[in-house]
């Protein structure tokens, strides 16, 4: 955790890191740059889709910040031990 900031304020930071335009939404070529300049490069472009994919729920070309939220605090089923 980082000092003096509250979890919501580092999940922010961390969505507007891929709202490259900053039109507090991400687009599937924002998604892909911002991977890249981490070092996440994938072998094709229907992986980066995938995971897109994942947060766009809707189909819109867009991911939005709440939409960004509610995947990343869903719970997730228990993984058997």
């Amino acid at each position: 955790m980082i000092p003096n900031k509250t979890e919501d304020q580092i999940l922010y930071q961390n969505f507007k890191y891929y709202d490259l335009d900053g039109l507090c939404c991400v687009d599937l070529r924002n998604f892909i740059k911002a991977n890249e300049r981490v070092g996440v490069v994938l072998s094709n472009l229907g992986e980066y889709e995938e995971i897109f994919n994942y947060f766009d729920k809707k189909k819109t070309g867009l991911i939005n910040y709440k939409s960004f939220c509610k995947e990343i605090f869903q719970p997730r089923p228990k993984m058997d031990e």
